[in-house]
């Protein structure tokens, strides 16, 4: 998952840019593209993929170039542990 601080992007048009910067990795993946307030909207839904993230995750920092190539500004990568 990558929460993006804001983007003028629709979520599957952020889903496909982050599959390309992800893309040669050799591993199968399913990258979800959130912006704060989307993610922030359903965090405390115990039912949500944003619930297990926001009380099981790992942060990562993401560098600019990745991040402006999705149209946001740099933010986190949260990742389940172990991932």
């Amino acid at each position: 998952m990558v929460i993006v601080s804001e983007s003028d992007r629709s979520p599957y048009q952020r889903a496909i840019l982050g599959h390309r910067c992800l893309s040669g990795l050799g591993i199968a993946k399913d990258i979800v593209v959130q912006t704060r307030a989307e993610f922030d909207f359903w965090q405390e839904a115990r039912a949500s993929l944003e619930y297990k993230v926001a009380h099981q995750r790992k942060v990562l920092y993401l560098g600019w170039s990745a991040a402006t190539e999705m149209g946001a500004a740099p933010s986190k990568i949260s990742v389940r542990p172990g991932l």
